[in-house]
């Protein structure tokens, strides 16, 4: 795993020179871990694993799983939704289940938020719920794949205050 300072930059350096974290999400071999600037490290209580509940995303939660173990942490399940803009209770046991289907750990819960920008979705989720860390996963994309899908991970690594787990998949 790689361990890195996330520090901020603005809108127009990212897009004229990029970033290093940005960079590293993009290119390294293995996991990462971005601990921003201004984040103080309290303990890991609750951990956000933002997941498009496909099979190889609630797999490599087991990444997650891993650290929430050492540090008896609690995980929430974010599903971000930009396709149905109204939920119930039935979409929430629906997701509940599939994640039950690929995780076994004690601690943990799954929501369903809307949003018609995944990115922003997370950001408010994370704020809203107080969130010690982040977890997410991002594929390695080749450079015509990034500009047909661009990476969500490396948006919200921008947004993100909390420190954030980079979980790496191969496509």
């Amino acid at each position: 795993m790689i361990v890195m300072a996330n520090t901020s930059s603005t809108q127009v350096q990212r897009f004229f020179i990029g970033s290093n974290a940005s960079r590293v999400i993009k290119d390294a071999p293995c996991n990462l871990m971005l601990i921003p600037q201004k984040s103080k490290f309290n303990g890991l209580k609750k951990i956000v694993f933002s997941t498009d509940l496909s099979d190889e995303n609630l797999i490599a939660s087991n990444e997650v799983v891993l650290l929430a173990k050492m540090f008896k942490s609690e995980i929430i399940f974010l599903n971000v939704d930009n396709k149905n803009l109204v939920h119930d209770d039935s979409d929430l046991d629906r997701v509940t289940k599939r994640i039950k289907q690929f995780v076994s750990y004690p601690k943990m819960k799954g929501f369903v938020c809307t949003d018609l920008n995944i990115a922003d979705g997370i950001t408010f989720f994370l704020k809203n719920q107080k969130a010690d860390c982040l977890a997410m996963v991002t594929h390695h994309r080749k450079f015509l794949q990034a500009m047909a899908n661009p990476s969500i991970t490396k948006r919200v690594s921008y947004q993100a205050d909390v420190p954030m787990l980079v979980i790496h998949l191969e496509l």
